[in-house]
């Protein structure tokens, strides 16, 4: 119901205001008729009641649930505390690039519990509450890592040297692998391709790779005599050598085919995933775009979307999200997490906060493990390109009030 009020000094001018007033009323609403017209008639959206988090429930937090940092030791990775006070005062080196620091840089959801990626380190998996698995990649001091990708080979991984900020030695002669293989039976890490088997330079370093329909698409960035330039590839085979089957693709065809599409509150959305990415997509702050990674466990890799609240953006964010039992769980770098589930042809929006961080601290990656009924989230110390601290939190799905 609409009030509307008015101070008048005579009776004309009352009555005259309520007219206006009763045609103002009667256009609004034909408006919103109209617009709610637009949305798509099978798909309904359910503001679930979100929890508020008091005081003394966030400060709770911190001694309930499992706050740890990374170090650059393969014998003793991670060092766990209590509370972030701890955190600030740990003795640390200073803010490095991205690509030379010690931070989650992939996730793998089909295992159980799923395994993280750790950047200069190895491979990350929580067992439980109290206990973590870790698996040191050697290769990885001499290199930079990202992504998984699932496969029917197994599971592998993008690697890349920095030039710019990479100190480590190496031959420059030897071309370095672009993509590895990880055996989680054995839990062994080995090359399986590099640049010269695209003939490519030896100095030619990964930038990009991904699943495209059939085939897989790649790019790499070359710096000679003072000269940078891209190379294109899409390959239909990446474990037969002799039988790559590469060709070489121009810029824009391969920006084409590596575009992430674009998720606006527009009922444009016809799948479960992508109406409930458009429902969180109606709840963001306006001007908010957000690039989002989506993780399944039925996925060979991730798959990128972008988010946008509006046509013109203001803010740009990085998020990533859980697709499970018809289920998205999505987390925006402040720590807000928004579980959107598919029902029946309508999506059931809930909210949950996870433990607020410290400026310049960002939540990055996160899992769910329903066998231990447990989240894991990471975090990262932000300056521009540059990294500092880096950890993350182990906590129980009951301190966020949630149930599978």
């Amino acid at each position: 119901m609409i009030f509307l009020w008015k101070k008048t000094k005579n009776g004309m001018c009352f009555v005259s205001y309520l007219i206006q007033s009763t045609f103002f009323i009667v256009f609004v609403l034909g408006t919103l008729l109209c617009l709610a017209c637009k949305k798509q008639e099978n798909t309904l959206i359910e503001q679930a009641p979100t929890p508020e988090l008091s005081a003394t429930e966030s400060s709770t937090l911190a001694t309930q649930n499992r706050l740890f940092a990374f170090t650059r030791s393969i014998d003793e990775p991670l060092v766990f505390f209590t509370d972030f006070d701890q955190i600030q005062n740990l003795h640390t080196e200073d803010f490095v690039p991205w690509t030379e620091a010690v931070s989650v840089t992939a996730l793998a959801m089909q295992f159980s519990p799923p395994l993280f990626l750790v950047n200069k380190l190895g491979v990350l998996q929580f067992e439980s509450d109290d206990t973590y698995k870790f698996v040191p990649i050697p290769l990885l001091q001499t290199v930079s890592a990202q992504d998984f990708f699932s496969t029917t080979q197994g599971l592998l991984f993008r690697t890349f040297r920095n030039e710019l900020f990479n100190i480590s030695p190496h031959n420059p002669d030897k071309p370095a692998p672009f993509l590895c293989r990880y055996n989680p039976l054995t839990e062994q890490a080995y090359p399986i391709l590099s640049t010269t088997d695209l003939q490519l330079p030896n100095e030619a370093q990964s930038t990009h790779f991904q699943k495209y329909k059939n085939s897989w698409l790649a790019s790499f960035k070359t710096e000679s005599e003072n000269r940078t330039f891209f190379d294109y590839i899409e390959l239909k085979n990446i474990f037969e050598n002799d039988e790559l089957g590469f060709t070489s693709i121009s810029a824009e065809e391969f920006q084409k085919r590596a575009t992430n599409e674009i998720i606006q509150p527009n009922g444009a959305a016809n799948e479960p995933l992508q109406i409930c990415l458009e429902t969180i997509a109606a709840s963001l702050e306006d001007g908010l775009q957000v690039f989002t990674h989506v993780y399944a466990s039925d996925a060979e890799s991730k798959k990128t979307y972008h988010l946008k609240t509006t046509v013109s953006t203001t803010q740009e964010q990085t998020a990533h999200a859980i697709w499970q039992d018809n289920k998205l769980f999505f987390l925006l770098q402040t720590g807000l997490l928004y579980i959107a589930e598919w029902q029946e042809n309508s999506v059931v929006l809930e909210k949950r906060q996870l433990l607020p961080l410290p400026d310049q601290f960002v939540y990055t990656f996160f899992a769910i493990d329903t066998a231990s009924q447990s989240l894991v989230a990471f975090w990262e110390e932000q300056r521009f390109f540059m990294l500092g601290k880096t950890g993350g939190i182990h906590m129980s799905l009951e301190s966020l009030n949630l149930a599978f």
